[in-house]
């Protein structure tokens, strides 16, 4: 397994979240505000669909403002790989959620 960063820019990393095909998700530390958010690295190269595909979705996400999105505050490149930085929600996955209730309607409060 691969280490994990003690940093990425400017974000000291606390922890690997997820790991998938296509990207790894790290929990980190803004360094001015000294919160937690998280950084989503895209890890897969080579592939300018992809890469245009990520970069679209921070410019996508940074515009949304509800109270049930999170907010994106940052998109990167360091070296060669690209980050998606989000502000970092305590809760559950919405997997977790899926497999204990099944099936949602349009007022499910879970957890």
């Amino acid at each position: 397994m691969a280490k994990i960063p003690e940093q990425i820019d400017k974000y000291k990393i606390e922890k690997l979240v997820a790991k998938g095909g296509m990207g790894a998700v790290f929990r980190g530390i803004h360094p001015t505000l000294k919160r937690p958010v998280i950084l989503k690295k895209l890890t897969l190269r080579g592939n300018a669909t992809i890469t245009e595909r990520f970069r679209r979705e921070a410019q996508i996400l940074m515009d949304f403002r509800n109270d049930n999105i999170v907010d994106v505050q940052d998109h990167f490149v360091q070296g060669r790989s690209h980050y998606i930085v989000m502000e970092y929600v305590d809760g559950f996955s919405v997997k977790d959620l899926l497999d204990d209730q099944r099936y949602l309607d349009d007022c499910t409060t879970a957890y």
